[in-house]
């Protein structure tokens, strides 16, 4: 009876205790830890809009707001983040059309078809070599951002005529040296257009520009699948080449004659907010 009582008396002063002690220790964590509950600290988000936000949506919608009045001012930012779109729509329409052209018009086997494959990833390093070449040759000049331009649109302009001539041929061979081409150019202008997007960004707001173009590419990407799906039910993969030929082949034409007709004081002059002497890869 003793020891029912002892250990009765201990389990409720261990109890006691505990509960003490958590009401101690959670009233002390909601003063100084939580903000939940402490009245003095209130997180807020400063930026040059002056707008302060104490939620953590507001926090969000105010970095996504920052970014995107950003892009809108920074005029090179904004015409690589075009022409992304525009290359994203259009590589996945012709990838989507190449495998009924490679299949059905083609008659490849399959192990043609990863030799195709092979030809068209591969071309990423000549790519990369081009790259770092061209890097070198014009860092000095003064408006090398300039011929970067013209590279990236003449690129594009290139590309679309290896498309209108897969909406014809169909002699292997050559269809493999087109292959070659195409994906040298087109790892070449990716290359060109996101190292233009890193080297005109602030470095605080990079990450949040980067989403905002591959939001954007995405979008591309899912209404390019959406094209091409109701197109090519109806019409062989010559014509789904030929419209995307037209439609690439206009777009870099355009900014091409735009921008040889530039001056000084156009749309298309680089913003002051990129840093001077700044590389472009």
């Amino acid at each position: 009876s003793n020891s029912l009582t002892r250990d009765n008396t201990k389990k409720t002063y261990n109890a006691s205790r505990n509960e003490k002690y958590n009401i101690t220790y959670t009233a002390k964590y909601r003063a100084e830890y939580s903000h939940g509950y402490s009245h003095k600290y209130r997180p807020t988000y400063k930026t040059k809009y002056n707008v302060n936000y104490t939620s953590e949506y507001g926090l969000k919608m105010s970095g996504i707001k920052e970014a995107w009045n950003y892009i809108k001012e920074t005029v090179p930012i904004k015409k690589a983040i075009i022409a992304n779109i525009f290359v994203s729509f259009g590589i996945i329409s012709v990838n989507m059309t190449f495998y009924p052209f490679a299949f059905d018009n083609l008659k490849v086997s399959e192990k043609s078809w990863g030799f195709m494959m092979s030809i068209f990833y591969g071309s990423s390093l000549i790519a990369m070599s081009i790259s770092l070449w061209l890097n070198k040759k014009i860092r000095s000049i003064q408006r090398k951002n300039h011929i970067y331009d013209m590279t990236v649109y003449t690129s594009l302009i290139l590309v679309s005529c290896v498309w209108f001539v897969y909406s014809f041929i169909r002699y292997l061979p050559l269809i493999l040296l087109m292959q070659l081409l195409e994906g040298t150019l087109i790892h070449l202008c990716s290359i060109l257009l996101i190292s233009r997007l890193q080297s005109f960004s602030k470095e605080v707001l990079l990450g949040r520009i980067t989403g905002v173009n591959d939001f954007f590419c995405s979008l591309s990407k899912v209404m390019g699948i959406s094209f091409t799906y109701s197109i090519i039910q109806r019409f062989a993969p010559g014509t789904m080449f030929f419209v995307n030929s037209i439609c690439l082949m206009s777009f870099a034409l355009f900014n091409l004659i735009y921008f040889m007709s530039d001056t000084p004081k156009s749309k298309f002059q680089e913003s002051k907010s990129a840093k001077p002497g700044t590389p472009f890869i």
